[in-house]
């Protein structure tokens, strides 16, 4: 218990001195460093009498606040109420070293005191004078700048002239006329036909990848994914996973009774297929010769549709 009640007065005294510190916080950084010496001093009498966390909490936020009070005063450091400068410090010794002055020796010498030591006018005497109170090392260097300069040249850019394109020579776009579009609509449900009649042919149904693949061509493999999309929106095709590859087969159209009953709901997924993922799978299952009969290259206002978006 008595142990305890000394905690406790310990951390009184603490948040005391925290807070007569934030009190006069103007005077501790405005007047002599007396009044900050104290209080810290004070703190570290109450330091020695700590044994447990909390107050070296208390301690550790009384430090911080009587070190950021320190570097407030230093900041306000003054020099015959004048804020010192080191460019005006320096700027003022030069013009002292390279003048006449009164205050010559017998051999007509300026002299001057630093720190009570009498000192010929040469910066080599003011050098070797302040190097005790400095820790930079002396380097070599040059006081006016670089002995010889060179200027450069300015590089002035070149303008290159317009030159006016001949209207003559300009290639204009082709243009998609509106029958070029009810062609290929109707080229694409064609195809959408052609694919379903030849899925009625594999009773069973067929390896979706087989089905699917064109090994003699990436872009009508992407089309032919194009074409069984349909189908499969449509219901005249389904997708069974259960062996652990996709079986595709053909499939009655679901009514909208169906629907309504809840036991079919509509799904969507996406698949990727890219020509490295198109090589692999035709090596994996050695797809040799296409199921989808193979489409000849067809043109629509001169222009490839196969493989390649022409809308």
């Amino acid at each position: 218990m008595e142990e305890e009640e000394q905690r406790r007065t310990l951390r009184r005294k603490y948040r005391e001195l925290l807070e007569s510190t934030d009190e006069n916080r103007r005077e501790l950084t405005t007047s002599d460093a007396s009044a900050l010496l104290k209080t810290v001093e004070n703190a570290n009498r109450l330091f020695s009498k700590v044994h447990g966390t909390y107050e070296a909490t208390l301690d550790a936020k009384l430090l911080m606040t009587t070190s950021g009070l320190g570097a407030e005063r230093a900041q306000q450091l003054r020099v015959k109420t004048t804020a010192f400068s080191k460019a005006d410090f320096t700027k003022r010794l030069r013009t002292l070293l390279n003048s006449e002055f009164e205050g010559n020796d017998d051999d007509g010498e300026v002299i001057l005191r630093v720190h009570g030591q009498e000192l010929a006018r040469s910066w080599g005497n003011i050098s070797r004078a302040f190097t005790q109170y400095s820790r930079r090392v002396p380097a070599m260097d040059l006081m006016l700048g670089p002995l010889e300069t060179q200027q450069r040249t300015r590089r002035v850019a070149e303008r290159q002239k317009r030159t006016k394109q001949v209207v003559a020579e300009l290639e204009r776009p082709q243009e998609l006329q509106a029958t070029d579009i009810v062609k290929q609509e109707n080229e694409t449900s064609r195809n959408v036909k052609a694919v379903y009649d030849r899925l009625e042919l594999e009773a069973g149904g067929i390896n979706f990848f087989h089905f699917a693949i064109n090994p003699y061509s990436f872009g009508q493999t992407v089309e032919n994914l194009f074409y069984i999309s349909f189908l499969i929106r449509d219901g005249k095709a389904a997708i069974d996973d259960e062996q652990g590859f996709p079986i595709i087969f053909a499939s009655q159209p679901p009514t909208d009774e169906d629907y309504a009953t809840g036991e079919l709901k509509k799904r969507q997924f996406i698949m990727e297929m890219d020509h490295p993922t198109w090589q692999k799978l035709i090596k994996v299952f050695n797809i040799t010769e296409p199921i989808i009969p193979h489409r000849a290259e067809t043109t629509i206002a001169g222009t490839s549709i196969n493989g390649k978006f022409v809308g």
